[in-house]
């Protein structure tokens, strides 16, 4: 055999096996076509899925209206508590002038200003701005120095002061 007919027939085994190859996947989506022709009919109530997959399918839909419904609940939760909370907070006193704000920066601090510093007339009523354990009370900070003043420090639950 010359060299030229060898590769001729080693070319024509190659042609035939792709072409097997390509008939084979045609084939193969002819028939999961059909499969799925079979399923949109079954939409229609024309065929009817297998009873297993159906009821998959209906178990799939339940358990997803269930996660919809349990997840709007806990949003109804969520927002009524975060409304709770915003109103539990009040001022400490029902008139003052704030003379020093968190984070206030300037020669009288070495670092920024860490509280709030409510200006009131001697005598004035104070309450807590939000209930929780009074910790420190007195002068000079309560203890902690002359820098603080006056002050009635309060633990909060959220773990605030």
């Amino acid at each position: 055999m010359s060299k030229r007919s060898m590769t001729l027939s080693s070319g024509s085994s190659q042609l035939r096996t792709r072409a097997a190859v390509v008939t084979a996947a045609m084939g193969a989506t002819a028939l999961l076509g059909a499969g799925a022709a079979v399923a949109a009919e079954s939409t229609q109530g024309s065929v009817a899925l297998p009873s297993v997959a159906a009821a998959s399918v209906q178990a799939q839909a339940k358990a997803q209206a269930k996660a919809a419904e349990q997840a709007k609940a806990h949003a109804a939760q969520v927002k009524k508590a975060a409304a709770k909370k915003a109103v539990s907070w009040i001022d400490p006193v029902k008139s003052y002038k704030l003379s020093a704000g968190f984070g206030l920066g300037g020669n009288m601090w070495s670092h920024k200003h860490s509280g709030q510093d409510f200006a009131v007339p001697i005598g004035t009523n104070v309450m807590a701005a939000h209930g929780g354990t009074v910790v420190k009370a007195g002068p000079n900070g309560g203890g902690d120095g002359p820098a603080y003043g006056n002050a009635v420090v309060i633990k909060h639950g959220n773990g605030t002061y």
